[in-house]
């Protein structure tokens, strides 16, 4: 793991991260702070093959030290090949997958932040689930409860725009 300083965050490089097919990533987790040295967000990138395209990501926020709200984890169902050098990657490396969902990706960006806030002595980790997120992937409310996350109704204020809130009590 190599660590990185700068303005307010600390940026960690995770090499060797595999998928269900033995395929090969890498994480960068980047820590902001405020002033206090307390967390403010964390944001998680994953990548292939040292490339610097990202094929997936995870974004957390701080309520209080002890609260911390899941804002999103997504993992790419198609890769974009956009410049030159990654159209010959894509020429060059023609089993590179398109769709990296349901290889456990996901999971492993869960699974590292439930981790994180357990070290941090965070109580309690909560995000929503919107229309969309579902409607996009209808297994997104099993794979939750399969992590320990139990299901909620929003409150009232954010009824229209959420289904479920999902949350996992870490005490």
């Amino acid at each position: 793991m190599n660590y990185k300083i700068q303005d307010n965050c600390i940026i960690s490089t995770i090499n060797q991260i595999f998928d269900k097919e033995g395929l090969e990533y890498y994480l960068k987790v980047y820590h902001f702070y405020d002033e206090q040295q307390e967390y403010q967000s964390i944001q998680l990138h994953l990548s292939r093959c040292k490339r610097k395209i990202r094929i997936g990501h995870a974004y957390c926020t701080f309520n209080s030290p002890e609260d911390m709200v899941l804002s999103d984890i997504i993992t790419s169902n198609e890769s974009k090949f956009l410049s030159l050098s990654e159209k010959l990657f894509q020429l060059t490396h023609w089993n590179e997958p398109t769709d990296y969902r349901r290889k456990g990706l996901g999971t492993y960006l869960l699974k590292y932040i439930v981790n994180l806030a357990k070290s941090k002595k965070v109580k309690k980790i909560h995000g929503c689930l919107t229309f969309k997120d579902i409607d996009a992937n209808p297994n997104l409310i099993h794979w939750y409860q399969k992590h320990g996350f139990k299901l909620e109704s929003p409150i009232p204020e954010e009824i229209e725009h959420y289904k479920y809130q999902v949350c996992l009590n870490l005490e």
